[in-house]
Order: structure tokens, then C-alpha cells, then sequence
């Protein structure tokens, strides 16, 4: 079954280690062959092969293996959180590790908004009287979706979503009322 996880604990584990050691993620402990034979707690180490990247920085190439690190970091201070799960928090800052990695989700609202205001302009068919109703709804639903993604409690495509729903809120809105309008004026004044 795959690990559905942003973070893969499933770090490869040197040879050398024996099966007694197997379900120990590498921030547990690490035995490395050019290292002292000593027990390692919370070194950073390299996502592929182990090797010690205490003195490296984030993006520089293994010695061991020459590849890229690739493991996920803490948003707020840095610190490596290969090894860690997700519902723990980060042992440098002390920050929930799913706060501090994930994109904050698309407000509901903001898709909310984008669905009336389109159905708001569909709806001047219908006489206009529908887009009376769903393009303010698409417009408050919009700016309450944008004020989300402002203060930063909603990401992901919230921004886009809620400009779309207004738009086509005073579209539909404008276009609803202007053949309300018409209809009214057809029937009582000509």
C-alpha cells in the first residue's frame, strides 16, 4: 500500500545495521562507517544514504552519494524532519510539523462563490430574477473567501476563485437587473 504521507519516513538504512534495528528512522540513531562508533541522535542525514550532513547546508551535494538533499525542512526554523511524522511537532522550534509544511486548503467558499456567480450569469435567461439573488450571494461569498486567504487561513487557488465568483457575480448581477429591467418596462410602460 503506498504511504500517502508529504514526508517519507521510509528513509533507505545503511547494511550495516542489524534487523533489530530496522524500524529505527536514521534521526534515532545512525551507525556511519567513516563516523566513530558512537550513537548520532537528531543529526541530519542524508535522505539516500545516510551520510552525516551535520556541517552541510540544505542544498548542498552528499559527499557520500552526490545527490541533492531532498529532505523536507521546518518552515519556521530550518530543522530537518526526515524521520519525523507529520502529527508531531518540530524538535528545534517546537511548531506542529503540519502547520509549518502544508499549503493551507482552498476556501470552500471562494469555490462557492465561483459556481454562483457563473450560474449567476447563466441565469439571465430565466428572466434575470435568479442573477438578482445568486450574483450578491457570489460577491459576499467572494470578498469573505479573499479576506481568508488574506490574513493566510485559506491558500491554494482561494485568491483566484473568489476573484472569478465576484467578477461574474456583477456580471451576472448587472445583467440580471438590466433585463428585470427591460421585462418591467416592456410589460408596464410600452
Amino acid at each position: 500500500m503506498a504511504h500517502n504521507s508529504p514526508f517519507d519516513d521510509s528513509i533507505p538504512r545503511d547494511p550495516s545495521r542489524g534487523d533489530s534495528d530496522a524500524n529505527e528512522s536514521l534521526h534515532e540513531s545512525h551507525w556511519h562507517d567513516d563516523a566513530p562508533k558512537k550513537r548520532v541522535n537528531d543529526a541530519p542525514r542524508c535522505g539516500h544514504c545516510g551520510y552525516d550532513r551535520t556541517d552541510l547546508q540544505a542544498n548542498d551535494i552528499c559527499p557520500e552519494c552526490s545527490k541533492v538533499q531532498e529532505s523536507p525542512r521546518c518552515t519556521f526554523c530550518g530543522y530537518e524532519l526526515s524521520g519525523l511524522q507529520v502529527t508531531q511537532c518540530c524538535p528545534e522550534c517546537g511548531k506542529p510539523i503540519w502547520d509549518s509544511n502544508i499549503n493551507p486548503p482552498t476556501s470552500g467558499l471562494s469555490i462557492a462563490s465561483m459556481v454562483l456567480g457563473i450560474v449567476s450569469l447563466m441565469s439571465c435567461i430565466f428572466y434575470g430574477i435568479p442573477a438578482l439573488v445568486l450574483g450578491p450571494l457570489a460577491i459576499v461569498f467572494g470578498e469573505i473567501a479573499n479576506r481568508q486567504h488574506k490574513k493566510g487561513t485559506r491558500g491554494g487557488n482561494t485568491k483566484g476563485f473568489a476573484l472569478t465568483g465576484r467578477i461574474c457575480g456583477w456580471i451576472g448581477f448587472a445583467a440580471g437587473g438590466t433585463v428585470v429591467g427591460l421585462l418591467v418596462w416592456a410589460i408596464f410602460i410600452a
